[in-house]
């Protein structure tokens, strides 16, 4: 137990820093080429920035990074997917994070509504966006994959 807690207080540590350093489209980037590269799943990530100068709050930044992890994790665990495809798009007052997959897919009405529902950590990417004022939702069909969309508005911050 104290060992998976270190590796989580790590691993926490080593993506603030990756935020801090790269920006969160780049470390988006680079947490998903790793993740496909160290799980041999081909995944392809995609940034349409808007151009600006504007930084995102910090909280906002780990909460999209976290949610990428989780939404990936799900993948591995739970999709055998082959590929992935991961859109980060930035407008002037908001963000939008879209995962899709093309693995076994499942029935939303009984993974996210039914008994037992709030598997698959969906509970905590929804309890994430909504902490910051924005939306998760998970599209599903048994056999069709998977798509995750995640949209979260936000302020803009002038670089100093």
């Amino acid at each position: 137990m104290i060992a998976e807690a270190a590796l989580g207080t790590a691993v926490a540590e080593a993506a603030v820093d990756e935020l801090d350093v790269l920006g969160l489209a780049d470390a988006l980037k680079s947490f998903t080429s790793e993740w496909s590269r160290q799980y041999g799943i081909h995944a392809e990530f995609h940034a349409v920035p808007n151009g600006s100068e504007e930084t995102l709050p910090g909280d906002l930044e780990t909460s999209l990074y976290r949610i990428l992890q989780e939404a990936l994790n799900n993948i591995l665990k739970h999709a055998s997917a082959k590929n992935v495809s991961v859109l980060y798009h930035r407008s002037t007052t908001g963000i939008s994070l879209i995962i899709e997959d093309d693995g076994c897919g499942f029935n939303t009405d009984i993974a996210l509504r039914g008994p037992g529902a709030g598997g698959l950590g969906v509970v905590g990417m929804r309890e994430r966006a909504e902490l910051l004022g924005g939306t998760l939702d998970v599209e599903s069909f048994p056999g069709k994959g998977t798509t995750v969309v995640c949209r979260v508005p936000f302020k803009p911050q002038r670089r100093t």
